[in-house]
Order: C-alpha cells, then structure tokens, then sequence
C-alpha cells in the first residue's frame, strides 16, 4: 500500500479460527503493515463464522485499532454467519448488498467431562449467547431479550436477507448496484476473477469462442457489480470489454490446466522413481542371498512406506549359510558316531541317538 494512502481495504473470507484463514494473529499483522495515514478501513466479511474466542479477539482488535488511529471502519457485508456477524458489528457503517445473508444463532460448543463439567460449560455458553445478545441490541435496538428468546435460544436462529437486515438496523444501506454506488475495487485478485469465473463459466459463446450478445451483456452487468472502477470505465469506453474479458479468463485456465498437468507429472515421476529405487533395493538383497525371490514384494513395500528403516533393517540382515555346508558334516559326524556305539557297547540304538545330537550341536557352533 502506497504511503499517504488515506482508505484501506481488509478482507475477511473463509472461516475464522487459530487455524483457519481468518485468525487473529494473521489480522493484527496486517493491521500493523496500515500506514498511519490511513482513516478509512474497508472491512470486507464473506464469512460463515467460526470460533468464538478467535471471533472476539478480531472484534477487540479493530476496536482498539479505531480508537488509536482514530479512523473509521466501514464494513461490507456478502455473507456473515455466526461469529462473524458479531465481528461486522464492529462497523460504524455497515453495508449490505442486495444478495446478502446474515445469519445469527446460539452459541453452539462442545466439552468432555463430567456432569459438573458440563453444566460449568453450558452456563460459559449462556454467558457468551449474553455478550452476543448486548451487541445486538446496541446496534438494533431490540431488547436483549428479545434477541435471546427469538435469535440465540434452543431450536431458534435467524437468517435475514438484505432487506431485512436494512429494517431492523443491521445494515445502514444497501449497495445499488444502478446507481453506480458501489464501493470502488471491491473484489481484488483471486476473488475478482471467482466473480467473473462464475458469470463465464455459463456464458454462451459462438463458433469462434466470442461472447453472444446476450453473453456480453451478463459480462457487462457482472463488471458494474464487480463495483472494480477501472473496469467499469472500460466497459462505459469499450464494446469490446466482454471478449476482452472472456479473453483473460481463458488465458487464466489454460494456465491453471497447465500448472495441474505439470504438477501431475511431477507426482507420476516421482512415484515412478520410487518403484524402481524399492525393486532395486530388493533385487540387491536378493542378489546378495539375504533374501529368496518370493520375499522381495514384501522388502519393495518396506521400501515405499519407510526407505529409511527399510534400508537400516537390510544392513543388519546376514546371508543365510548354504544348507548343504550344514548338513553334509553333520551327515559325516553321525555316521562316525554310529559306528564307534556299534563297536563299543551294547545300548547302540540310545548312545548314538544321543551322539548324533550331540555331534548335530557340535557342528551348527562350529557353522556359526
């Protein structure tokens, strides 16, 4: 943002939570990169609420920010449900549009413990349904209990279009998109081309992919909505704004189909490569006699889910000795000791038999 810049803009959009898009610490960041200059925030909500402790902490902030900068904070509404409708309350001017929800219920929460732990829990839930209540009120003027009773107790909640949240005081005005009132670039970046996408993706085109005149007219209505000025000047300068703007939004997908193709392409090489360095690996071991070929599927598998241990776990594998280096000793020894029992006493069957073993035991040490 350029210095001496006297209006700011700070989106809100997504989920509010300590790790979700809209959190706290991520706020109090960007409200420290506001040059001092600064006197009008433009606080931008398209929200489905979130967590109530974070919720609060945003609130409290931008408070705090209106009172040290002294500036005023103007909020735009598209969609403010939950906690995020009490964070838009922190507006001095709140301002809806004619596709804006606000939507308001109890507090709703969970906690695992006993039967005291839980009535602590609900009486800590009816305590912020209050707090929630008392800012309603302070901007609507209806009673907090009314609000309780109808908006934040079991089985109520309220969803207001934008008329009824202009009559009952939530919304100070709505944009009328005729009167070319609408706030100067309201959508940026991603979410202006979301806008369009959304308006494009149903646009009918002719044989050469140009707009038909009713396709153009909708990408004309959608720039004026888009409340974008320098869009707006273009399309009241240019005929061609609709193609131009088809254009641009081609232009954009293919880049995004490209950068999907390569990312694709990537991860189909990289588990390739995998597959070859597990079914090396495995051949290796095969190779070196420390495992049978039967065995190696069960090795590649090792490989692909832990290379790390897979590896550690081969080092300390040691090749088995050649069965026939085994037996044929122990072959030789027994025949040795069946003779000697024959010709030197008559328990033959029970001396050998014990011999034998003994000689087996004899040669599996000296193998080792």
């Amino acid at each position: 943002m350029a210095e001496g810049a006297t209006e700011a803009e700070l989106q809100l959009f997504g989920y509010i939570g300590e790790w979700e898009r809209i959190n706290h610490q991520d706020l109090t960041e960007a409200i420290e990169r506001l040059p001092t200059s600064v006197k009008t925030l433009r606080l931008i909500i398209n929200s489905g609420g979130g967590e109530v402790r974070e919720g609060n902490a945003i609130g409290n902030s931008l408070q705090a920010l209106k009172q040290k900068r002294e500036l005023t904070i103007e909020t735009h509404v598209y969609y403010a449900a939950s906690m995020a409708g009490l964070v838009a309350l922190v507006g001095d001017t709140i301002i809806g549009y004619p596709d804006s929800v606000w939507h308001a219920h109890e507090v709703k929460g969970g906690v695992y413990g006993g039967a005291r732990d839980l009535r602590q829990y609900a009486d800590h839930m009816d305590q912020l349904n209050a707090v929630g209540a008392k800012k309603y009120a302070k901007r609507t003027g209806i009673s907090e209990e009314q609000i309780l009773d109808e908006w934040m107790s079991p089985g109520t909640e309220k969803y207001f279009n934008a008329d009824e949240a202009l009559e009952i005081g939530l919304f100070d005005n709505l944009v009328d998109y005729g009167a070319n009132n609408a706030p100067s670039n309201q959508l940026k970046g991603k979410d202006l081309h979301e806008h369009f996408n959304r308006i494009i993706n149903h646009v009918e085109m002719d044989e050469n992919k140009k707009p038909l005149a009713e396709s153009k007219e909708a990408i004309v209505n959608a720039v004026k909505a888009s409340g974008h000025q320098v869009l707006i000047a273009q399309v009241e300068a240019s005929e061609s704004i609709a193609e131009m703007i088809i254009g641009q939004h081609l232009q954009i997908t293919a880049k995004k189909e490209e950068i999907l193709s390569l990312k694709n392409r990537l991860e189909a090489e990289k588990t390739a490569k995998a597959e070859a360095d597990a079914e090396q690996f495995a051949q290796a071991l095969v190779d070196q006699k420390k495992i049978v070929a039967s065995q190696k599927g069960l090795y590649k598998s090792q490989f692909l889910n832990n290379k790390e241990e897979a590896e550690q776990f081969a080092q300390n594998l040691e090749a088995p000795a050649n069965i026939h280096e085994v037996i044929e000793p122990l072959n030789k020894e027994a025949d040795k000791t069946d003779k000697e029992a024959k010709e030197s006493k008559p328990e033959v069957p029970l001396n050998a038999i014990q011999k034998r073993l003994l000689a087996m035991q004899k040669a599996f040490k000296k193998e080792k």
